[in-house]
């Protein structure tokens, strides 16, 4: 009985990268001040690269911001994610694409999704 080499494709993953796809630049930006518009969103991110779009849906308390380039995306992740927009502090994360609302995925590190409760953690406007 020859034995086909079951280890011999261990080593080929773990070259992916952890972000779910490479071509993915689309930032998702989360707990977003309800009196921002997407100009206002626009001079935030455009600093970091040339922006595909600015998307922010009515009533959702969010955000989307596409770069042409996914580096520019990553460094504004990394740059504003926890800063203050308006009057609120965002949560910046990769959006996931998959054409589903994404409700089966929360954001990343947190056990609660987005809605589940309203200002969770945060001392009401302690400042």
């Amino acid at each position: 009985g020859g034995g086909v080499g079951v280890g011999s494709d261990f080593g080929s993953r773990g070259s992916n990268a952890p972000a779910p796809e490479p071509e993915n630049s689309t930032v998702f930006v989360g707990g977003l001040d309800p009196t921002l518009t997407e100009p206002d969103l626009r001079t935030h991110f455009e600093a970091f690269g040339e922006l595909v779009y600015v998307k922010i849906p009515a009533g959702k308390g969010c955000g989307f911001v596409q770069f042409t380039q996914r580096a520019n995306a990553e460094a504004s992740i990394q740059a504003l994610n926890g800063t203050m927009m308006g009057a609120s502090r965002v949560r910046l994360s990769w959006v996931r694409s998959g054409g589903g609302a994404g409700r089966h995925a929360g954001p990343v590190g947190m056990g609660q999704g987005p809605y589940g409760m309203p200002y969770g953690g945060y001392p009401p406007y302690a400042m």
